[in-house]
């Protein structure tokens, strides 16, 4: 009683209780992950990660779903084998659904702690959806733990309570140093010039002799010492950067093992990125297993990275300096090649192939993919499969060892991607060149293995720029062999960085888009965080890592009938050669994202050139509305393109639910403009059957373009509601007279209707607008962007106010961005829409002011959940705050 007792008087000093109620929503529309074990039903689940306050401790939680509704999904899809070229793995097919929540435990990015949940919102045997959850979190906190935000965290939806962020954590306001390099004495000398670029940028170097930390440090083996030592100097003062130089053999590496209860371990830096978790959560003496939950496996690790890792794995100062200057080059240049990539692929496997009923997997699938999303900004180069039985896409050239080193030789790629079966020295192709038998089935004897890429394809360079490689091979980055790795010898010889595994890379049989899994959605990660984002080398890597573990890691282990470590063994054995801070001093993020769907073929590069040129937005095409991005409501403004295709009544109901979050619509088609139809009908149109019309030229005040298609036939349309007003005109001899395109401006969303076809605006047509113009009328009209003289014309353009809002839908805190080339004093006011003034944020005199708003009012109460107007300095902007 007296232990207690004592307890309880420390508790007032020490510890503090607190409880956290949300209300969560499920959208079935979405973004999902899934769970991806062979053989299971695809159906969809989503991790909730509730912020605690430093040094929180749970105490208990309640979880209480909301009611019901029918599913507009079927779920009856079955998650295909795995195949890494050599073993298949697949298990008996099972409809078994997982129950619909799952505590995680207790985890830690940095001194950041929450709780995580894994929420599967639909019931297979009802096939019903549960929209709404309410969960309730009582927790005692620690007062006198740190409290610091880690350089690493970049994730602005990562909880689901992420407007507490600043309420209980803080940004350390000085530190010791941002990079860490361990290696040896000599090896460090080797990067004298490296140290002075990335310190003249601002970043402050630290050495750690990897000898000393080794006769110090307490450890089971060489790498938990020198990972004791790296928690030591985080605890110390967070860092953000860890380069290691020097070879396995000199500067540890860690050996995880993936698979529950395994015995094959896997070679992975992973273990120096995430210091907060316990990798031996089970005290087995394996470490990294993976876990399906509580007390299975090491559950205690969260897979947040709290450093980025790269590795120089070399011993020769002389080939550490030769990176090192590489490195100092590419990263300071902006020349254009660093732009160009580089995409070979072979067939992972064809139809029936190694076993009946296998679909094919191509994996210029993937890349053709890339091109048009994530790689859209790159001048791509293609080499696909064009011999033997089955060819693949047309390419720029025909996949061929000799001439991928013509070009890998000769010319200068800033990314170099292949897809492959591989070894450690080398990844070939294997190409089906015969039916011999004629049964129409691929078979061993009729295949032939043949090289893509080995060692000697980095000798004899002439051109001389680095390069950034991923390489979707198995053991292509293997750093405990005999020899240097292929990945490793590309470093030594042409790269500043190479991702390559470093034992068996597994894909998904017949992957055909991110939400499927496997090597290729890692693989599609990684562009999208450093090709398409712009985050540093490292950085990339590293969210790549984390987004896997979010979204795939989901299943049952290998002994309870499912099989999902491949997955996780793709996060271990990925491991980055080279600097991770490259590519660290990029330009701003964009401000959003606008999606272009086109679902009947491939996207116009027109419009998704064009809206990067005028929007300082992301544009993500899709020919599918499906879960393979953040919630559509994040999208800044929609282009459906439609053609002859018929929105199914599921996707009706997505694109309502956009417009209905306030969402900002762009579209065109052979469409029936039904004005009571609860999507069509937000476009306040109809077009009447027995008006016909051509199109001559499209008209717009003070602007006109050259159409293209003047023999096809369009409608007329009429607007039917009072927001709706024309906008567009076909050009005749009366050309007020026939409106091709309107304008629906409501108090919560812009729809603008179009019945001509973009794809037929002629370009460069002499006297007329270009393209690039119409995109940025349509912009301006729908309000993302702000009118004004484009780039185009020959006046000069006017200095003109702008505002951003990012992220827009948002559920509390709002970033708030306002352009004044005028330099005049304002503000920014909020109105809410009866016009009533919310909040006003005070500006000081400056080109470019950056603001945050918490979502409060003047008395500092919390604002409802709707739409909100920001005005100051001549321009607004609509905003969605979500609760």
């Amino acid at each position: 009683m007296k232990y207690l007792l004592t307890i309880l008087i420390l508790l007032p000093i020490l510890v503090f209780a607190g409880t956290i109620e949300l209300r969560l929503s499920f959208s079935e529309d979405a973004t999902q992950s899934f769970y991806c074990a062979p053989g299971r039903l695809r159906v969809p689940v989503q991790n909730v990660n509730v912020l605690l306050p430093p040094g929180a401790e749970l105490v208990d939680y309640q979880f209480e779903f909301g009611p019901a509704t029918a599913a507009r999904h079927s779920y009856a899809e079955i998650n295909p084998v795995w195949h890494n070229g050599e073993e298949v793995i697949y298990t008996t097919r099972s409809s078994h659904v997982p129950e619909g929540y799952k505590y995680l435990g207790i985890k830690r990015w940095g001194d950041l702690s929450y709780a995580s949940f894994q929420v599967l919102p639909y019931d297979h045997a009802r096939h019903a959806w549960t929209p709404t959850a309410q969960l309730t979190i009582r927790y005692t906190s620690d007062s006198s733990a740190r409290n610091l935000i880690p350089g690493t965290f970049k994730q602005p939806s990562f909880f689901t309570n992420q407007s507490r962020l600043r309420d209980w954590y803080q940004t350390a306001d000085s530190r010791n140093y941002d990079y860490l390099v361990i290696s040896t004495p000599a090896l460090y000398a080797a990067l004298g010039d490296w140290v002075s670029y990335r310190q003249s940028q601002g970043l402050a170097v630290q050495f750690a002799d990897i000898n000393s930390i080794l006769a110090t440090q307490l450890g089971a083996n060489d790498a938990e010492k020198m990972r004791n030592f790296m928690v030591t100097e985080y605890m110390m003062q967070p860092f953000t950067y860890l380069m290691i130089v020097g070879d396995y053999d000199t500067v540890p590496v860690a050996y995880l093992t993936p698979e529950p209860n395994g015995y094959d371990t896997v070679p992975s830096d992973f273990f120096y990125s995430d210091l907060t978790s316990n990798w031996d959560s089970d005290n087995d003496g394996r470490y990294g297993e993976y876990s399906s939950g509580i007390g299975e496996g090491d559950w205690e690790i969260d897979f947040t990275p709290e450093i980025f890792v790269g590795r120089l794995s070399t011993n020769s100062a002389t080939e550490v300096s030769a990176i090192a200057s590489r490195i100092v080059a590419f990263d300071s240049s902006n020349e254009p090649y660093k732009s160009k990539a580089l995409l070979p692929a072979a067939f992972l496997n064809y139809s029936d192939e190694p076993e009946i009923g296998m679909p094919q997997t191509d994996g210029a699938d993937f890349f053709q993919l890339a091109k048009n999303t994530v790689l859209r900004h790159f001048d791509n180069t293609t080499l696909y499969e064009q011999l033997g039985v089955v060819a693949s896409h047309p390419s720029d050239y025909p996949l061929d060892y000799s001439q991928f080193n013509t070009l890998l030789r000769g010319t200068d790629y800033g990314l170099i991607n292949w897809s492959a079966h591989g070894s450690s020295v080398s990844s070939s192709r294997k190409v089906w060149m015969e039916d011999v038998n004629g049964n129409n089935i691929p078979e061993s004897f009729e295949m032939q293995w043949m090289n893509l890429v080995n060692k000697q394809s980095f000798s004899n360079l002439t051109a001389t720029g680095g390069s950034v490689i991923f390489a979707a091979s198995c053991y292509n980055g293997r750093i405990d062999g005999n020899e240097s790795s292929l990945g490793e010898y590309a470093l030594i010889k042409k790269a500043v960085g190479v991702i390559a595994a470093t034992r068996t890379g597994w894909y998904k049989v017949g992957w055909q888009n991110p939400g499927w899994g496997g090597l290729s959605s890692y693989n599609y990660h990684f562009l999208e965080n450093y090709a398409e984002a712009g985050h540093s080398l490292g950085a990339a890597h590293a969210h790549t890592n984390l987004l896997h573990t979010q979204y795939y890691l989901f299943g049952d282990p290998i002994d309870s009938g499912g099989i999902i470590w491949p997955e996780l063994q793709n996060v271990y054995t990925y491991i980055l050669y080279g600097d991770p801070a490259i590519g660290h001093n990029t330009m701003p993020a964009p401000e959003g994202e606008i999606l272009v769907y086109i679902p009947t073929g491939e996207a116009d590069s027109r419009v998704i050139n064009s809206i990067r040129d005028t929007a300082d937005m992301n544009v993500v095409y899709s020919n599918r509305l499906i879960p393979d991005y953040d919630y559509i409501a994040n999208f800044e403004a929609v282009f459906a393109i439609i053609d002859d295709y018929q929105l199914a009544p599921w996707e009706k109901d997505i694109l309502n639910a956009y417009l209905d979050a306030g969402g900002k619509m762009y579209l065109e088609g052979n469409i029936n403009w039904d004005s009571s139809d609860p999507f069509l009908g937000k476009f306040g149109v109809e077009a009447p059957l027995d008006i016909v019309i051509s199109i001559e030229t499209l008209q717009y005040p003070q602007k006109a373009w050259d159409y293209a298609d003047q023999s096809s036939s369009y409608r007329v349309l009429v607007p039917v509601q009072g927001g709706a007003t024309p906008l567009f005109y076909a050009g005749s001899l009366d050309p007020t007279a026939y409106c091709v395109g309107t304008l629906n401006e409501t108090a919560t969303y812009n729809a603008l209707a179009a019945e001509f076809r973009l794809m037929h605006i002629a370009e460069d047509a002499t006297g007329y607008a270009s393209f690039t113009e119409l995109i940025h009328v349509i912009l301006s009209e729908l309000g993302v962007i702000s009118g004004g003289t484009s780039n185009d014309d020959a006046l000069s353009p006017v200095a003109l106010s702008s505002i951003s809002a990012w992220p827009n839908p948002a559920r509390g805190s709002i970033n708030i961005k306002l352009e004044n080339p005028l330099r005049s004093e304002t503000v920014i006011s909020i109105y809410n829409l009866k016009g009533q003034l919310v909040n006003s944020l005070e500006l000081s005199a400056k080109n470019s002011f950056q603001v945050n708003w918490n979502s409060l009012d003047t008395n500092g109460k919390p604002s409802p959940a709707g739409v909100y107007i920001l005005k100051g300095a001549g321009t607004e902007r609509k905003i969605t705050v979500l609760r």
